[in-house]
């Protein structure tokens, strides 16, 4: 991942470390642990972007949001501040909403930090990856003159 990664640890742990845990995890085949970490990295870099651009991030009880509940509001703000210009981008953001979703449920339910039997293969878990090291990429892109 290329992304220059906004650090602020008051709201996060330090993203660039969990950035360097998920490539060694990938690299040295443990890709269930990887997929855990990437996990933590998009919801911190999610919550580090939405308070860079004052979408709340808490709910009524003070607790961080889902990660797919802040990646909505983040895409929802891009929309409608038109920061996004194709009409293709934004079929794929909001697309990508069912796959953050299914992301953040399956890791919850089946992670390595819930241990359960192996829940998907190596090269699935290498595609999801894909998936949000590009979101975080674009994201990166469009919002890079808000931080």
């Amino acid at each position: 991942m290329k992304s220059d990664i906004f650090i602020d640890k008051s709201l996060y742990t330090n993203l660039n470390e969990l950035k360097k845990d998920v490539e060694n995890y990938f690299k040295s085949q443990r890709y269930l642990n990887g997929l855990d970490r990437l996990h933590t990295l998009f919801h911190g870099y999610l919550i580090q972007r939405s308070n860079s651009l004052n979408i709340p991030f808490l709910n009524p009880k003070g607790h961080r949001e889902p990660l797919n509940v802040i990646y909505n509001k983040i895409v929802k703000y891009l929309i409608n501040t038109k920061k996004i210009k194709s009409e293709v981008t934004i079929n794929a953001l909001n697309n990508s909403k069912v796959i953050i979703e299914s992301f953040n449920d399956s890791r919850n339910k089946f992670s390595k930090s819930h241990p359960s039997e192996q829940w998907l293969s190596e090269h699935e878990a290498r595609y999801i990856n894909s998936i949000v090291i590009t979101t975080i990429t674009l994201l990166d892109s469009v919002l890079k003159p808000t931080i």
